[in-house]
């Protein structure tokens, strides 16, 4: 929602344009009245291109050129000192997008003390709209949340003040829910990361309100998340009541045959394992043909290539079996039985492209590949690294992870999900080979990960991976030391373990 300046015409047009102010400016003095504007406008033009470029480095300009504009500006004329908060405004907003882009903590630092700083000036008076500037700070603060910046908590509590506030402006509604879920993206990072199991009380409230105001499939699946994560540590029935009617609502309103929406099979997972978690905490046998129900739901409208579709059968499995224990009901054991068979030979062949395609991109293209614009696109193919049964691809597979573990920053959580892909394909690599070489190196990557400073959540994945991996190990190869490794994990008392063997995950 920050200001974007929109590129028209293609880059080569702004390039003489560019050239154009620069060779005025080349010829003028310092104190000339005009450098303010010329310089403003080559920020502008930098900040357009980038829209088309890409390139960090028209960012980088356009950051500079802002900067300069202010510093070259005479508060004392009239129309530099009627411009000057417009530019600082427009300098805070290309801050923000190069910290929601490229992911620097600084820029999520300097920007979110240039919108606070600018709340307190009179806003109007220089044609900026003082509830954009809010809900620009609320994405200035998600980001900094995000990045592990500051107080977490003070932050969260901030933001969702703003993003009352803005709900009760007059602002138009696509910037509320742009705050909205950065709020809620914001609080739920902060309560994995903390392993905080109580969701806020404030946060719940305004995303009920924000969801019973604006028409969002995306807001409404972002507040249905809190419910059932509220509901896993209360076990409120309200909550899961209220969080099982919202993806309801979304599954019926976009399961339209040739056209679903995009969260149709988010909703359809997220009340299939809400159902499983009832099942699970409440024990009571009447709650199991729901869980059942809801768990063939979703997989009858998955694709074939969704990750989700193993955890998910991995859940239906006991479940029919409990069902059966405890009902007589055997209609469908066969098929907890075999699993999602499907889902065994689904073959990914587009690693070695995919690989082609990251070792083709320039330098500056490279910085793209973890941006958030751009998740999603690898997120997908990591989850199914270990669906393809061609060694070239394996290969490939192992290829692309490392390209990617070595292109993210420390401080981005999708290196953890690089670093869980790799040591998973190399594990899949071994069971299909028996090259101990590839068992070696999946152990090495899961312990490299046990000193990575990974939050808790994902801990409790890493260790069950590294024990089946050291397991494997000693069953091929007797080695003794790896067996104390084993030993010594299952017997410490910290938290982490005995979550991990209660959980069982």
């Amino acid at each position: 929602m920050s200001v974007v300046l929109t590129a028209i015409g293609p880059i080569s047009d702004i390039d003489g344009e560019i050239s154009h102010y620069q060779r005025i400016l080349s010829s003028l003095p310092r104190s000339d009245p005009l450098t303010f504007s010329l310089v403003g406008a080559l920020a502008g033009l930098y900040n357009n291109r980038y829209v088309q470029s890409e390139q960090k480095i028209d960012l980088d300009r356009a950051t500079f050129h802002f900067t300069q504009a202010i510093f070259v500006s005479r508060p004392s004329r009239d129309v530099d000192g009627q411009n000057i908060i417009r530019t600082f405004f427009l300098l805070a907003s290309v801050l923000l997008q190069r910290t929601n882009h490229f992911g620097q903590p600084s820029d999520a630092q300097y920007c979110a003390e240039y919108f606070r700083y600018l709340q307190s000036q009179p806003l109007e008076a220089f044609d900026v709209p003082l509830n954009q500037v809010r809900a620009d700070f609320v994405l200035a603060l998600a980001s900094q949340v995000k990045m592990g910046i500051g107080n977490p908590v003070r932050h969260i509590d901030e933001m969702t003040d703003y993003c009352r506030e803005l709900l009760a402006s007059n602002v138009p509604k696509s910037h509320i829910l742009v705050a909205a879920r950065a709020l809620a993206s914001a609080d739920w990072i902060h309560r994995e990361r903390s392993s905080e199991l109580e969701v806020s009380d404030k946060v719940i409230k305004f995303l009920r309100e924000a969801n019973r105001r604006l028409d969002s499939h995306g807001l409404a699946y972002d507040f249905a998340g809190h419910l059932c994560r509220r509901f896993a540590v209360t076990n409120a029935i309200d909550d899961y009541e209220e969080a099982m009617a919202i993806f309801d609502k979304i599954i019926s309103s976009e399961s339209n045959g040739n056209y679903p929406g995009p969260y149709l099979e988010d909703a359809a997972y997220s009340s299939a394992s809400l159902a499983w978690n009832r099942a699970h905490i409440y024990k009571n046998p009447k709650h199991i043909e729901p869980a059942v129900y809801r768990s063939r739901s979703f997989l009858r409208i998955s694709s074939t290539d969704d990750f989700r579709r193993r955890k998910i059968t991995e859940l239906l499995n006991p479940t029919v079996t409990l069902r059966s224990m405890t009902s007589g009901v055997t209609e469908g054991l066969q098929e907890a039985q075999y699993g999602d068979t499907e889902l065994e030979v689904t073959d990914v062949s587009s690693f070695s492209g995919l690989v082609s395609s990251l070792l083709a991109k320039s330098t500056p293209g490279k910085a793209h590949w973890w941006t958030e614009r751009r998740r999603e696109v690898h997120l997908r193919p990591l989850k199914s690294v270990c669906s393809t049964t061609d060694l070239a691809e394996i290969e490939a597979a192992i290829k692309y992870c490392r390209l990617l573990l070595a292109s993210n920053p420390p401080s981005d959580d999708l290196i953890y999900q690089c670093a869980i892909s790799l040591g998973e394909v190399l594990f899949h690599a071994f069971k299909r080979t028996d090259r101990s070489e590839y068992l070696d190196q999946s152990v090495d990557t899961f312990r490299d990960m046990l000193e990575m400073p990974i939050p808790s959540y994902t801990l409790f994945g890493v260790i069950r991976r590294l024990l089946e991996a050291l397991l494997a190990r000693v069953s091929f190869s007797g080695e003794q030391d790896d067996f104390e490794e084993v030993k010594r994990y299952t017997r410490e008392p910290t938290g982490a373990i005995h979550a991990f063997m209660r959980m069982g995950i």
